[in-house]
């Protein structure tokens, strides 16, 4: 790094190695955030079959109660 760069990151207190932190928490937090809303569409998903399913299995049985 030449002097003229570390003297304008010393007055502007903007740091390299800050700077390369910033850009790895922005990625960790877009990861993050993407993982949790792929999560939450297949909880969503998986508990709308269930729920779909055993709406199904109560209709059937009643279906053979009541025949």
């Amino acid at each position: 790094m030449s002097l003229f760069k570390s003297l304008l990151s010393i007055l502007w207190g903007i740091y390299l190695e800050v700077e390369l932190l910033e850009h790895m928490v922005i990625l960790f937090l877009i990861i993050r955030g993407t993982s949790v809303l792929i999560s939450l569409t297949a909880a969503s998903f998986i508990s709308f079959r269930i729920f779909g399913f055993l709406l199904c299995k109560i209709k059937s049985d009643c279906m053979r109660k009541s025949s």
